[in-house]
């Protein structure tokens, strides 16, 4: 276990791209093909990319989920042929492989040089058109030696505005990859490459084709960690946590240990989350471990901000990293549950029917103002985005490109540094069903209850986001609306 203060490695699990010679910090290891050169942390594993022929002509950084594996140490994949179309051999395998992954094409190839993410672009990149630089972070494409690797908290514009979206980062000149979009290396610009084709809703009767292709692909990522003798899982009173664990299969679950936060001056919501948490351990014989949170102090939320580039406040920097640096096994691979909204269109509202959102309501929705160049920057999206897509589609990429890539998944590079932090819903398959599922199943969040009922229907037992029992009971007495004895006690 490590104190959260002692710890010094700062650009943990990131990278740099650039076709000059960049200064990188040290514990960085260097790779070259042709004029560019990457710079990977020695914990980030690199794998070679190759063509159809055997010639190398790029890297796939991270975590990738390939072939019922999740590859943690440095390997080599081969690219399959593009007899037919270059982009379509290379859509196929984006879309054959989940995990956290960037896949990198520099040469020897059709497409290079270009960036791919994977579905949430969960292992993050920013990238500066005029340096010619991709970095994991603004902060280390910002990097010099010798320059106070910290970000005041004071600094952040003011404490409602949290995330950046639409491309945006807190550098002038830098822009975010969003998922679903390609980083073109030639011309330092981004285009959309996902979907193709618009997705339309099923037949009502037609709904458990897609919710068992959704389970399906959250098992097999699940399954693909198994290469490894212990992960760590979040344990909730909510949906997402549950639909995991419905999905995780009983020899998974064994090696598993879950995990519930414990934070201070517990909200009601946490409550119900340590209730129902532990009566689920009890039931399927979970090991299960509750940590308690103490509020991370300003140096360690200093510390955070600029490992994330400032990317989001530093909320998390209690839990998903001091919490867990201070109490769990660092070699473990940790699984969160990004982004199992997107199985419940998390945005749409009724109006999306017959009117295109603004960007102005689209703002309304993440909960940001118009300033700091958010406007813009969603007018841009929205001015891209294929007019024969249907509005609700939009509504859900718009949660998936803006909220989970802009705002969750660059969290991830100040969490605890485990052997790997992998999303289990980070997968075009998961993507797709879900989008496929009819409208009113996925608002009313009945495809969540269905996933659960066709993977383990034993988990509808108990229930979501509630107390019961004497738990129950004790908060009646204790608290209502002419007084609150609960802080007292």
């Amino acid at each position: 276990m490590t104190s959260a203060t002692d710890f010094r490695d700062t650009f943990f699990g990131q990278f740099l791209l650039s076709p000059a010679d960049r200064q990188a910090p040290a514990g960085f290891h260097r790779y070259s093909i042709g004029k560019w050169n990457l710079n990977a942390h020695s914990a980030l594993p690199v794998h070679r990319l190759l063509n159809e022929n055997g010639a190398i002509v790029g890297f796939v950084l991270g975590y990738p989920i390939r072939e019922g594996a999740l590859w943690y140490e440095s390997n080599e994949f081969r690219l399959p042929s593009s007899s037919v179309s270059s982009e379509a051999a290379m859509l196929a395998f984006l879309n054959e492989m989940s995990g956290r992954y960037l896949v990198i094409l520099l040469e020897n190839h059709p497409l290079a040089p270009r960036i791919y993410p994977d579905a949430f672009a969960s292992l993050s990149i920013v990238y500066s058109a005029e340096q010619q630089i991709a970095a994991s972070t603004t902060s280390l494409l910002d990097y010099r030696e010798g320059v106070e690797p910290r970000y005041p908290i004071g600094v952040y514009p003011d404490v409602g505005f949290y995330y950046y979206p639409a491309g945006l980062t807190d550098l002038s000149g830098c822009s975010r990859l969003l998922p679903n979009h390609e980083l073109d290396l030639s011309t330092w610009e981004s285009h959309r490459f996902w979907p193709k084709i618009a997705f339309f809703p099923c037949a009502a009767d037609q709904s458990d084709v897609y919710v068992n292709r959704a389970i399906e692909a959250v098992r097999s990522n699940l399954v693909a960690t198994a290469v490894r003798p212990l992960t760590y899982g979040g344990l909730t009173a909510g949906r997402d946590s549950r639909v995991l664990l419905a999905c995780t299969p009983p020899e998974i679950r064994n090696r598993t240990e879950y995990i519930t936060f414990n934070y201070p001056n517990r909200s009601d919501s946490n409550q119900k989350d340590m209730h129902i948490a532990k009566i689920l351990a009890k039931r399927h014989n979970l090991r299960h471990r509750v940590l308690n949170v103490q509020n991370a102090s300003s140096a360690v939320r200093s510390s955070y901000f600029y490992r994330i580039g400032r990317a989001g406040g530093t909320g998390k920097a209690s839990d998903f990293f001091q919490a867990a640096i201070e109490s769990l096994e660092m070699g473990a691979t940790w699984l969160t549950g990004f982004g199992g909204e997107v199985s419940c269109m998390y945005y749409a509202i009724d109006e999306d029917r017959s009117n295109r959102p603004s960007a102005a309501d689209l703002l309304n929705r993440i909960d940001l103002r118009e300033d700091h160049g958010c406007l813009a920057a969603v007018s841009r999206w929205l001015e891209k985005f294929p007019a024969d897509f249907p509005d609700e589609l939009l509504v859900e990429l718009f949660y998936i490109e803006n909220r989970v890539g802009s705002w969750a998944c660059p969290h991830l590079y100040g969490a605890a540094p485990f052997l790997a932090n992998i999303i289990p819903y980070c997968d075009r398959r998961y993507v797709e069903a879900c989008l496929r599922m009819p409208y009113a199943f996925r608002r009313s969040r009945a495809s969540q209850v269905r996933m659960i009922q066709l993977a383990d229907p034993s988990l509808l037992e108990t229930p979501f986001e509630a107390l019961t029992g004497l738990t129950l009971w004790k908060r009646r007495l204790l608290r209502n609306r002419f007084f609150d004895l609960s802080k007292w006690i």
